[in-house]
Protein backbone atom coordinates (compact mmCIF):
# COMPACT_ATOMS: atom_id res chain seq x y z
CA UNK A 1 0.00 0.00 0.00
CA UNK A 2 1.10 3.56 -0.63
CA UNK A 3 0.94 4.57 3.02
CA UNK A 4 3.93 2.35 3.91
CA UNK A 5 6.15 3.83 1.22
CA UNK A 6 8.70 6.21 2.67
CA UNK A 7 7.49 5.59 6.22
CA UNK A 8 9.65 6.90 9.03
CA UNK A 9 10.35 4.96 12.21
CA UNK A 10 9.59 7.93 14.44
CA UNK A 11 6.68 8.95 16.60
CA UNK A 12 5.62 11.44 13.95
CA UNK A 13 5.77 8.74 11.27
CA UNK A 14 3.68 6.33 13.35
CA UNK A 15 0.99 8.96 13.85
CA UNK A 16 0.94 9.96 10.18
CA UNK A 17 0.73 6.39 8.91
CA UNK A 18 -1.83 5.07 11.38
CA UNK A 19 -4.08 8.12 10.93
CA UNK A 20 -4.45 7.43 7.20
CA UNK A 21 -6.60 4.37 7.86
CA UNK A 22 -10.17 5.66 7.66
CA UNK A 23 -12.43 3.30 9.61
CA UNK A 24 -15.25 5.27 11.29
CA UNK A 25 -17.53 2.23 11.66
CA UNK A 26 -14.83 0.13 13.31
CA UNK A 27 -14.46 -2.87 10.99
CA UNK A 28 -10.71 -3.02 11.62
CA UNK A 29 -10.72 -2.08 15.31
CA UNK A 30 -8.83 -5.23 16.48
CA UNK A 31 -6.03 -4.30 14.08
CA UNK A 32 -5.93 -0.49 14.43
CA UNK A 33 -5.96 -0.67 18.22
CA UNK A 34 -2.45 -2.12 18.06
CA UNK A 35 -1.12 1.11 16.51
CA UNK A 36 -2.88 3.16 19.19
CA UNK A 37 -1.34 1.08 21.97
CA UNK A 38 2.05 1.38 20.27
CA UNK A 39 1.72 5.16 20.13
CA UNK A 40 0.86 5.21 23.83
CA UNK A 41 4.00 3.18 24.60
CA UNK A 42 6.08 5.71 22.68
CA UNK A 43 4.48 8.51 24.63
CA UNK A 44 5.22 6.81 27.95
CA UNK A 45 8.86 6.26 26.96
CA UNK A 46 9.27 10.01 26.39
CA UNK A 47 10.35 9.84 22.75
CA UNK A 48 10.55 13.06 20.80
CA UNK A 49 8.59 13.48 17.59
CA UNK A 50 11.51 12.91 15.22
CA UNK A 51 13.54 10.53 17.39
CA UNK A 52 14.16 7.02 16.06
CA UNK A 53 12.20 4.22 17.72
CA UNK A 54 14.05 1.88 20.08
CA UNK A 55 14.49 -1.72 18.81
CA UNK A 56 11.56 -3.16 20.74
CA UNK A 57 9.06 -0.56 19.54
CA UNK A 58 10.57 -0.58 16.04
CA UNK A 59 9.95 -4.33 15.77
CA UNK A 60 6.28 -3.92 16.71
CA UNK A 61 5.88 -1.03 14.29
CA UNK A 62 7.44 -2.85 11.34
CA UNK A 63 5.33 -5.94 12.05
CA UNK A 64 2.18 -3.81 11.99
CA UNK A 65 3.21 -2.12 8.74
CA UNK A 66 4.02 -5.48 7.15
CA UNK A 67 0.40 -6.56 7.68
CA UNK A 68 -1.09 -3.49 6.02
CA UNK A 69 -1.09 -4.96 2.47
CA UNK A 70 -3.36 -7.76 3.70
CA UNK A 71 -6.17 -5.30 4.44
CA UNK A 72 -7.36 -5.49 0.82
CA UNK A 73 -8.40 -9.09 1.54
CA UNK A 74 -11.01 -7.92 4.04
CA UNK A 75 -14.49 -8.38 2.52
CA UNK A 76 -17.40 -6.56 4.09
CA UNK A 77 -20.96 -7.42 3.00
CA UNK A 78 -23.20 -4.51 2.11
CA UNK A 79 -26.35 -6.20 3.47
CA UNK A 80 -27.11 -7.58 6.92
CA UNK A 81 -29.13 -10.49 5.40
CA UNK A 82 -32.02 -9.70 7.74
CA UNK A 83 -35.60 -9.39 6.54
CA UNK A 84 -37.72 -6.57 7.92
CA UNK A 85 -35.05 -4.90 10.11
CA UNK A 86 -37.74 -2.64 11.62
CA UNK A 87 -39.83 -5.50 13.09
CA UNK A 88 -39.99 -6.54 16.73
CA UNK A 89 -38.13 -9.78 15.90
CA UNK A 90 -34.95 -7.79 15.31
CA UNK A 91 -32.67 -6.93 18.21
CA UNK A 92 -29.41 -5.09 18.65
CA UNK A 93 -26.77 -7.04 20.59
CA UNK A 94 -23.90 -4.99 22.05
CA UNK A 95 -20.88 -6.65 23.71
CA UNK A 96 -18.45 -4.88 26.05
CA UNK A 97 -15.07 -5.87 27.40
CA UNK A 98 -11.75 -4.45 28.59
CA UNK A 99 -8.15 -5.35 29.27
CA UNK A 100 -5.22 -3.52 30.80
CA UNK A 101 -4.43 -2.03 27.37
CA UNK A 102 -7.83 -1.00 26.00
CA UNK A 103 -11.59 -1.28 26.37
CA UNK A 104 -14.12 -1.69 23.57
CA UNK A 105 -17.69 -2.41 22.50
CA UNK A 106 -19.04 -4.11 19.36
CA UNK A 107 -22.64 -4.23 18.10
CA UNK A 108 -24.47 -6.89 16.06
CA UNK A 109 -27.88 -6.99 14.48
CA UNK A 110 -29.82 -10.17 15.18
CA UNK A 111 -32.82 -11.25 13.12
CA UNK A 112 -34.15 -13.77 10.62
CA UNK A 113 -33.21 -14.12 6.97
CA UNK A 114 -35.45 -15.15 4.07
CA UNK A 115 -35.21 -18.81 5.00
CA UNK A 116 -36.32 -18.08 8.56
CA UNK A 117 -32.90 -18.77 10.05
CA UNK A 118 -31.56 -16.62 12.87
CA UNK A 119 -28.52 -14.65 11.75
CA UNK A 120 -26.30 -12.03 13.28
CA UNK A 121 -24.44 -9.36 11.38
CA UNK A 122 -21.67 -6.96 12.37
CA UNK A 123 -22.84 -3.34 12.70
CA UNK A 124 -20.16 -1.19 14.35
CA UNK A 125 -17.53 -1.12 17.06
CA UNK A 126 -15.78 1.41 19.25
CA UNK A 127 -12.56 1.15 21.24
CA UNK A 128 -10.43 3.32 23.48
CA UNK A 129 -6.89 2.93 24.75
CA UNK A 130 -6.66 2.61 28.53
CA UNK A 131 -5.66 5.94 30.12
CA UNK A 132 -2.08 6.55 31.18
CA UNK A 133 -3.23 6.86 34.76
CA UNK A 134 -3.51 3.27 35.86
CA UNK A 135 -7.02 2.05 36.56
CA UNK A 136 -8.28 -1.19 38.04
CA UNK A 137 -9.61 -3.81 35.66
CA UNK A 138 -13.20 -3.54 37.03
CA UNK A 139 -13.15 0.19 36.26
CA UNK A 140 -11.85 -0.47 32.75
CA UNK A 141 -14.63 -3.03 32.23
CA UNK A 142 -17.07 -0.39 33.37
CA UNK A 143 -15.63 2.13 30.90
CA UNK A 144 -16.19 -0.46 28.16
CA UNK A 145 -19.80 -0.78 29.31
CA UNK A 146 -20.19 2.98 29.08
CA UNK A 147 -19.01 3.26 25.46
CA UNK A 148 -21.17 0.22 24.70
CA UNK A 149 -24.23 2.00 26.10
CA UNK A 150 -23.42 5.09 24.04
CA UNK A 151 -22.91 2.98 20.91
CA UNK A 152 -26.14 1.08 21.40
CA UNK A 153 -28.13 4.25 22.06
CA UNK A 154 -26.89 5.89 18.86
CA UNK A 155 -27.59 2.76 16.78
CA UNK A 156 -31.15 2.56 18.10
CA UNK A 157 -31.83 5.92 16.49
CA UNK A 158 -30.13 4.88 13.26
CA UNK A 159 -32.17 1.65 12.92
CA UNK A 160 -35.34 3.21 14.37
CA UNK A 161 -35.61 0.50 17.04
CA UNK A 162 -37.26 0.56 20.44
CA UNK A 163 -35.32 0.70 23.67
CA UNK A 164 -36.38 -2.84 24.65
CA UNK A 165 -34.75 -4.16 21.44
CA UNK A 166 -31.28 -3.27 22.74
CA UNK A 167 -29.54 -6.08 24.65
CA UNK A 168 -26.23 -5.45 26.38
CA UNK A 169 -23.61 -8.10 27.23
CA UNK A 170 -20.51 -8.10 29.41
CA UNK A 171 -18.32 -10.78 30.96
CA UNK A 172 -17.82 -8.79 34.18
CA UNK A 173 -20.12 -9.63 37.06
CA UNK A 174 -18.88 -6.56 38.90
CA UNK A 175 -20.05 -4.32 36.05
CA UNK A 176 -23.47 -5.97 36.11
CA UNK A 177 -23.70 -5.51 39.87
CA UNK A 178 -23.00 -1.79 39.52
CA UNK A 179 -25.47 -1.30 36.65
CA UNK A 180 -28.28 -3.15 38.43
CA UNK A 181 -27.91 -1.11 41.63
CA UNK A 182 -28.61 2.47 42.65
CA UNK A 183 -26.02 5.08 41.65
CA UNK A 184 -26.25 6.71 45.08
CA UNK A 185 -24.41 3.78 46.70
CA UNK A 186 -21.14 4.32 44.86
CA UNK A 187 -18.28 6.76 44.72
CA UNK A 188 -18.46 9.54 42.08
CA UNK A 189 -16.50 7.64 39.38
CA UNK A 190 -18.93 4.71 39.37
CA UNK A 191 -22.00 6.73 40.33
CA UNK A 192 -21.72 9.16 37.41
CA UNK A 193 -21.31 6.36 34.88
CA UNK A 194 -24.08 4.25 36.38
CA UNK A 195 -26.42 7.21 36.01
CA UNK A 196 -25.52 7.69 32.34
CA UNK A 197 -25.76 3.97 31.51
CA UNK A 198 -29.16 3.68 33.18
CA UNK A 199 -30.39 6.70 31.20
CA UNK A 200 -29.17 5.32 27.85
CA UNK A 201 -30.15 1.66 28.32
CA UNK A 202 -32.53 -0.53 30.27
CA UNK A 203 -30.61 -2.04 33.22
CA UNK A 204 -32.81 -5.14 33.08
CA UNK A 205 -31.50 -5.93 29.57
CA UNK A 206 -27.88 -6.17 30.71
CA UNK A 207 -26.67 -9.78 30.86
CA UNK A 208 -23.56 -11.84 31.48
CA UNK A 209 -21.70 -13.77 28.77
CA UNK A 210 -18.66 -16.00 28.85
CA UNK A 211 -15.33 -14.37 28.05
CA UNK A 212 -14.59 -16.90 25.29
CA UNK A 213 -17.76 -15.95 23.43
CA UNK A 214 -17.35 -12.18 23.86
CA UNK A 215 -16.28 -10.63 20.53
CA UNK A 216 -15.42 -7.35 22.30
CA UNK A 217 -12.41 -9.17 23.75
CA UNK A 218 -10.64 -9.09 20.36
CA UNK A 219 -10.10 -5.28 20.16
CA UNK A 220 -8.87 -5.15 23.74
CA UNK A 221 -5.88 -7.39 22.94
CA UNK A 222 -5.25 -6.66 19.27
CA UNK A 223 -5.36 -9.05 16.30
CA UNK A 224 -3.24 -9.73 13.24
CA UNK A 225 -4.92 -9.00 9.92
CA UNK A 226 -5.11 -12.63 8.88
CA UNK A 227 -6.60 -13.64 12.24
CA UNK A 228 -9.12 -10.84 11.89
CA UNK A 229 -10.14 -11.99 8.40
CA UNK A 230 -10.66 -15.57 9.58
CA UNK A 231 -12.47 -14.64 12.81
CA UNK A 232 -16.11 -15.68 12.62
CA UNK A 233 -16.57 -14.44 16.16
CA UNK A 234 -15.76 -10.89 15.04
CA UNK A 235 -17.77 -10.76 11.83
CA UNK A 236 -20.80 -12.81 12.90
CA UNK A 237 -20.74 -12.71 16.69
CA UNK A 238 -21.20 -15.77 18.92
CA UNK A 239 -22.70 -18.84 17.28
CA UNK A 240 -25.59 -18.91 19.70
CA UNK A 241 -27.00 -15.98 21.61
CA UNK A 242 -29.08 -16.73 24.72
CA UNK A 243 -32.71 -15.76 24.42
CA UNK A 244 -34.23 -13.04 26.56
CA UNK A 245 -35.63 -15.57 29.04
CA UNK A 246 -32.30 -17.44 29.23
CA UNK A 247 -30.17 -14.58 30.51
CA UNK A 248 -28.36 -15.13 33.76
CA UNK A 249 -29.87 -13.43 36.76
CA UNK A 250 -27.43 -11.32 38.76
CA UNK A 251 -27.50 -11.91 42.48
CA UNK A 252 -28.10 -8.53 44.14
CA UNK A 253 -26.22 -9.76 47.21
CA UNK A 254 -23.16 -10.50 45.13
CA UNK A 255 -20.27 -8.92 46.95
CA UNK A 256 -16.58 -8.90 46.17
CA UNK A 257 -13.57 -6.90 47.18
CA UNK A 258 -13.71 -4.89 43.95
CA UNK A 259 -17.36 -4.03 44.49
CA UNK A 260 -16.91 -2.96 48.09
CA UNK A 261 -13.98 -0.69 47.30
CA UNK A 262 -16.30 1.52 45.21
CA UNK A 263 -18.91 1.90 47.93
CA UNK A 264 -19.47 5.46 49.07
CA UNK A 265 -17.97 6.15 52.47
CA UNK A 266 -20.67 6.59 55.05
CA UNK A 267 -20.28 9.48 57.46
CA UNK A 268 -22.32 9.66 60.60
CA UNK A 269 -23.44 13.22 61.12
CA UNK A 270 -24.66 14.25 64.54
CA UNK A 271 -26.85 17.33 64.48
CA UNK A 272 -27.73 19.09 67.70
CA UNK A 273 -31.00 20.92 67.33
CA UNK A 274 -31.62 23.88 69.58
CA UNK A 275 -34.78 25.87 69.73
CA UNK A 276 -34.68 29.50 70.63
CA UNK A 277 -38.13 30.87 71.28
CA UNK A 278 -38.77 33.76 68.92
CA UNK A 279 -41.08 36.46 70.25
CA UNK A 280 -42.96 38.44 67.65
CA UNK A 281 -42.39 42.21 67.90
CA UNK A 282 -45.21 44.51 68.93
CA UNK A 283 -45.54 45.91 65.41
CA UNK A 284 -43.77 46.03 62.07
CA UNK A 285 -40.93 48.48 62.42
CA UNK A 286 -40.44 48.55 58.65
CA UNK A 287 -43.47 50.84 58.37
CA UNK A 288 -41.81 53.66 60.33
CA UNK A 289 -39.22 56.21 59.26
CA UNK A 290 -38.36 57.95 62.57
CA UNK A 291 -36.89 56.40 65.70
CA UNK A 292 -38.72 58.84 67.98
CA UNK A 293 -42.08 57.67 66.63
CA UNK A 294 -41.12 54.01 67.08
CA UNK A 295 -40.09 54.52 70.70
CA UNK A 296 -43.17 56.55 71.60
CA UNK A 297 -45.57 54.07 69.97
CA UNK A 298 -43.81 51.23 71.76
CA UNK A 299 -44.03 53.06 75.08
CA UNK A 300 -47.76 53.72 74.63
CA UNK A 301 -48.41 50.08 73.77
CA UNK A 302 -46.46 48.85 76.79
CA UNK A 303 -48.33 51.32 79.02
CA UNK A 304 -51.65 50.02 77.67
CA UNK A 305 -50.61 46.44 78.43
CA UNK A 306 -49.51 47.45 81.93
CA UNK A 307 -52.78 49.26 82.60
CA UNK A 308 -54.83 46.24 81.52
CA UNK A 309 -52.96 44.02 84.00
CA UNK A 310 -52.74 46.37 86.96
CA UNK A 311 -55.28 48.14 89.09
CA UNK A 312 -53.08 51.24 89.27
CA UNK A 313 -53.43 53.07 85.97
CA UNK A 314 -50.62 55.13 84.51
CA UNK A 315 -51.73 58.46 83.15
CA UNK A 316 -50.25 61.60 81.69
CA UNK A 317 -47.33 62.08 79.33
CA UNK A 318 -44.75 59.39 78.72
CA UNK A 319 -41.86 59.37 81.16
CA UNK A 320 -38.16 59.06 80.37
CA UNK A 321 -38.10 55.61 81.97
CA UNK A 322 -40.84 54.42 79.62
CA UNK A 323 -38.90 55.72 76.60
CA UNK A 324 -35.71 53.98 77.81
CA UNK A 325 -37.68 50.74 78.37
CA UNK A 326 -38.97 50.97 74.80
CA UNK A 327 -35.41 51.50 73.59
CA UNK A 328 -34.15 48.41 75.44
CA UNK A 329 -37.09 46.42 74.06
CA UNK A 330 -36.09 47.13 70.47
CA UNK A 331 -32.42 46.47 71.17
CA UNK A 332 -33.38 43.05 72.51
CA UNK A 333 -35.63 42.33 69.52
CA UNK A 334 -32.90 43.35 67.10
CA UNK A 335 -30.26 41.19 68.79
CA UNK A 336 -32.53 38.14 69.03
CA UNK A 337 -33.32 38.33 65.31
CA UNK A 338 -29.64 38.55 64.31
CA UNK A 339 -27.60 36.94 67.11
CA UNK A 340 -29.91 34.21 68.46
CA UNK A 341 -27.21 31.50 68.44
CA UNK A 342 -24.69 33.80 70.13
CA UNK A 343 -27.20 34.69 72.85
CA UNK A 344 -27.86 31.00 73.51
CA UNK A 345 -24.15 30.24 73.78
CA UNK A 346 -23.54 33.15 76.14
CA UNK A 347 -26.49 32.07 78.30
CA UNK A 348 -24.86 28.64 78.58
CA UNK A 349 -21.59 30.28 79.66
CA UNK A 350 -19.90 29.22 76.42
CA UNK A 351 -17.70 31.11 74.00
CA UNK A 352 -19.25 32.16 70.72
CA UNK A 353 -18.24 30.21 67.62
CA UNK A 354 -15.18 31.15 65.62
CA UNK A 355 -17.21 32.02 62.55
CA UNK A 356 -19.42 34.46 64.48
CA UNK A 357 -19.36 38.07 63.33
CA UNK A 358 -19.01 39.33 66.91
CA UNK A 359 -16.25 36.92 67.96
CA UNK A 360 -13.57 39.64 68.09
CA UNK A 361 -15.74 41.94 70.24
CA UNK A 362 -15.49 39.60 73.28
CA UNK A 363 -19.25 39.84 73.84
CA UNK A 364 -21.05 39.25 77.14
CA UNK A 365 -24.60 39.59 78.44
CA UNK A 366 -25.48 42.43 80.78
CA UNK A 367 -28.07 42.29 83.56
CA UNK A 368 -30.92 42.66 81.07
CA UNK A 369 -29.66 39.90 78.77
CA UNK A 370 -28.42 42.24 76.06
CA UNK A 371 -25.16 41.62 74.18
CA UNK A 372 -22.49 44.17 75.01
CA UNK A 373 -18.97 44.76 73.75
CA UNK A 374 -16.26 43.46 76.11
CA UNK A 375 -13.48 45.84 75.17
CA UNK A 376 -10.58 47.08 77.34
CA UNK A 377 -12.00 50.28 78.80
CA UNK A 378 -13.00 48.87 82.20
CA UNK A 379 -10.56 51.15 84.08
CA UNK A 380 -11.60 54.35 82.30
CA UNK A 381 -13.81 57.05 83.79
CA UNK A 382 -16.42 56.59 81.08
CA UNK A 383 -19.94 55.45 81.89
CA UNK A 384 -20.76 51.74 81.78
CA UNK A 385 -22.68 52.10 78.52
CA UNK A 386 -19.80 53.96 76.88
CA UNK A 387 -17.37 51.26 78.03
CA UNK A 388 -19.65 48.42 76.91
CA UNK A 389 -22.03 49.58 74.15
CA UNK A 390 -24.81 47.36 72.89
CA UNK A 391 -24.04 45.36 69.75
CA UNK A 392 -26.34 45.86 66.77
CA UNK A 393 -26.27 44.42 63.21
CA UNK A 394 -26.05 46.72 60.22
CA UNK A 395 -28.85 44.93 58.39
CA UNK A 396 -31.76 45.71 60.74
CA UNK A 397 -34.29 48.48 60.35
CA UNK A 398 -33.76 49.63 63.95
CA UNK A 399 -30.07 50.28 63.25
CA UNK A 400 -31.03 52.43 60.28
CA UNK A 401 -33.53 54.47 62.31
CA UNK A 402 -30.95 54.88 65.08
CA UNK A 403 -28.29 56.26 62.72
CA UNK A 404 -30.78 58.66 61.14
CA UNK A 405 -31.80 59.92 64.57
CA UNK A 406 -28.17 60.47 65.63
CA UNK A 407 -27.46 62.20 62.33
CA UNK A 408 -30.30 64.66 62.93
CA UNK A 409 -29.19 65.16 66.54
CA UNK A 410 -25.72 66.36 65.42
CA UNK A 411 -27.38 68.75 62.95
CA UNK A 412 -26.29 66.83 59.82
CA UNK A 413 -22.62 67.48 60.55
CA UNK A 414 -21.21 64.45 58.73
CA UNK A 415 -20.10 60.81 59.03
CA UNK A 416 -17.52 61.28 61.80
CA UNK A 417 -19.76 63.19 64.19
CA UNK A 418 -22.70 60.88 63.52
CA UNK A 419 -20.57 57.80 64.23
CA UNK A 420 -19.30 59.32 67.49
CA UNK A 421 -22.88 60.00 68.56
CA UNK A 422 -23.94 56.42 67.75
CA UNK A 423 -21.03 54.83 69.61
CA UNK A 424 -21.91 56.51 72.87
CA UNK A 425 -24.37 53.65 73.44
CA UNK A 426 -24.22 51.32 70.45
CA UNK A 427 -21.66 49.36 68.45
CA UNK A 428 -22.97 48.66 64.95
CA UNK A 429 -21.09 46.04 62.93
CA UNK A 430 -19.24 47.69 60.05
CA UNK A 431 -20.47 50.94 61.55
CA UNK A 432 -18.43 53.42 59.51
CA UNK A 433 -19.57 51.97 56.17
CA UNK A 434 -23.16 51.78 57.43
CA UNK A 435 -23.20 55.37 58.69
CA UNK A 436 -21.56 56.58 55.48
CA UNK A 437 -24.29 54.91 53.43
CA UNK A 438 -27.07 56.45 55.52
CA UNK A 439 -25.53 59.94 55.47
CA UNK A 440 -24.93 59.80 51.72
CA UNK A 441 -28.65 59.16 51.26
CA UNK A 442 -29.76 62.05 53.51
CA UNK A 443 -31.85 64.46 51.43
CA UNK A 444 -31.08 67.50 53.57
CA UNK A 445 -27.31 66.92 53.39
CA UNK A 446 -27.46 66.46 49.65
CA UNK A 447 -29.47 69.67 49.30
CA UNK A 448 -27.04 71.69 51.43
CA UNK A 449 -23.97 70.35 49.68
CA UNK A 450 -25.19 70.99 46.18
CA UNK A 451 -23.06 73.41 44.15
CA UNK A 452 -24.61 76.70 42.99
CA UNK A 453 -25.28 77.02 39.30
CA UNK A 454 -22.99 79.39 37.39
CA UNK A 455 -24.67 81.76 34.97
CA UNK A 456 -22.86 82.49 31.74
CA UNK A 457 -22.42 86.31 31.37
CA UNK A 458 -23.74 88.02 28.26
CA UNK A 459 -21.33 89.73 25.79
CA UNK A 460 -20.64 93.49 26.21
CA UNK A 461 -22.68 95.97 24.10
CA UNK A 462 -21.17 97.11 20.81
CA UNK A 463 -20.87 100.74 21.95
CA UNK A 464 -18.55 99.68 24.79
CA UNK A 465 -16.18 97.68 22.63
CA UNK A 466 -16.08 99.93 19.53
CA UNK A 467 -13.43 102.69 19.36
CA UNK A 468 -14.98 106.21 19.21
CA UNK A 469 -14.22 109.82 20.17
CA UNK A 470 -14.58 110.99 23.73
CA UNK A 471 -18.15 111.59 24.89
CA UNK A 472 -19.48 110.45 21.54
CA UNK A 473 -21.35 107.72 23.38
CA UNK A 474 -22.57 108.44 26.90
CA UNK A 475 -24.19 105.96 29.24
CA UNK A 476 -26.16 106.71 32.37
CA UNK A 477 -26.97 104.07 35.01
CA UNK A 478 -29.86 106.09 36.46
CA UNK A 479 -31.52 109.36 35.58
CA UNK A 480 -34.43 111.11 37.12
CA UNK A 481 -37.09 113.17 35.45
CA UNK A 482 -35.65 115.18 32.55
CA UNK A 483 -37.63 118.27 31.46
CA UNK A 484 -37.01 119.33 27.88
CA UNK A 485 -37.40 123.10 27.21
Amino acid sequence: MDIVKGKENTKRGVLQTSSRIFDPIGFLTPFTIRAKCLFQEMWESGLKWDEQLPPKLKEKWEQWCAELPLLHLVVIPRWHHIEHPDSQNVSLQVYCDASEKAYSAVAYLKGKNREGETVTSFVASKSRVAPLKKMTLPRLDFMGALIGARLGHSLLKAFDLERNQLHMWTDSMITLHWIHSSAQRWKPFVANRVTEIQELTNPELWSHCMGKTNPADLPTRGQHVQSLIDSQLWWSGPKSLPAANEREQVDENYVSTEVNCELKTKHQVVVQLTHAEQVEPLFDIEKYSRLRTVLRVTAWVKRFVTNTRSSQKLKGELTADEIRAAERYWVKQTQESSFSSEILQLQLKQNVKRDSKIKDLKPFLDEEGLICVGGRLQNSDLSFREQHPWVLPSSHKYSELLVRSCHERVMHSGVRDTLIQVREQYWILRGRQFVKRIVSGCFICRKLKVKAAQQITAPLPQDRVTESAAFEVTGVDYAGTCTMM
